[in-house]
């Protein structure tokens, strides 16, 4: 009797099992600073937007609106964008009400300073939130704050205790993203209206894909708040007062003179060229010697 002998056909390779969900990470993390730059430019949504009031008119009824965000939204961006492990803040004291924030993102470290109101019970809670934001903003995250533009809101008190009017900030806020071009219909491209209705819609434009997007969309921001006639600068980045600077102006006590030049309440809000500025009219003003006044 013959046998026929048939080969036994090769097992087919099983499908690989499903990941689990828990060691899949939450996102891909940046390779490098560059690559997490477009992200960290990108503004944040309208309605995380919040304003405090700045220079108060004489007769309290308007105040400059400075725009701001919580730091939990920083810290939300950061954690996304960069990876929880990926990006460290340090704080340093400086002085007995400020301290440095020294921020590191992917091995790179910026740092910057904060300060409270020593009169304010929550002074040291405050110098750190803005430490870190300035931090940030050294590293593109928020600084477009900064270059918003620039508008007085109606409400009532003094420089102490201004409220904006009801629905005012909101209303503000929506004017700066506009006249910014940071505003979208829901199917159309970014517009800019001087006037916006009560119900405008808080949308965003989609992120932008480069660095040179968001960096092109800031420098219509000056180009349109500007003087007129005015060309648009190229844009660049925004350095803030140094540590040194900070504290000869304040010994030299010129917080005045900055809140008449520039609209600031703080001298932490003054740019390295604002705190140059002044310091270099110090050291060319006269000085009077004693026995010389009369």
């Amino acid at each position: 009797m013959t046998r026929t002998h048939t080969p036994a056909l090769p097992e087919e390779p099983a499908a690989p099992a499903p990941p689990d969900p828990s060691e899949v990470p939450p996102h891909a993390t940046p390779r490098t600073l560059a690559d997490a730059l477009p992200q960290l430019l990108t503004p944040f949504p309208i309605d995380q937007v919040e304003l405090k009031p700045g220079s108060v008119s004489r007769d309290g009824t308007s105040a400059l609106a400075l725009a701001y965000c919580d730091w939990r939204l920083y810290a939300e961006r950061l954690d996304v964008v960069i990876g929880p492990g990926h990006w460290s803040v340090q704080l340093v004291p400086w002085g007995e009400h400020r301290l440095i924030a020294r921020l590191t993102i992917l091995g790179v470290t910026k740092d910057a300073s904060g300060e409270g109101d020593p009169s304010d019970p929550n002074c040291g809670t405050i110098a750190e939130a803005q430490a870190k934001k300035r931090a940030c903003a050294e590293f593109g995250l928020g600084r477009y704050l900064y270059r918003l533009p620039r508008l007085w809101g109606k409400g009532e008190g003094d420089r102490t205790g201004f409220r904006f009017a009801e629905g005012e900030a909101r209303r503000l806020v929506h004017e700066m993203y506009a006249r910014a071009g940071l505003l979208a219909p829901a199917g159309g491209a970014a517009t800019r209206r001087r006037e916006l209705p009560a119900d405008a819609p808080d949308t965003m434009p989609p992120p932008a894909n480069t660095a040179e997007e968001v960096r092109a969309r800031l420098a219509e921001i000056r180009s349109r708040t500007g003087a007129a006639g005015a060309s648009a600068a190229p844009a660049r980045e925004v350095r803030m007062i140094t540590p040194r600077q900070l504290a000869l102006l304040a010994e030299r006590k010129q917080l005045a003179a900055a809140r008449r030049q520039y609209g600031v309440t703080r001298l932490e809000d003054l740019t390295f060229a604002q705190a140059s500025a002044l310091i270099t009219a110090l050291n060319t003003a006269p000085r009077t010697t004693p026995g010389s006044a009369r």
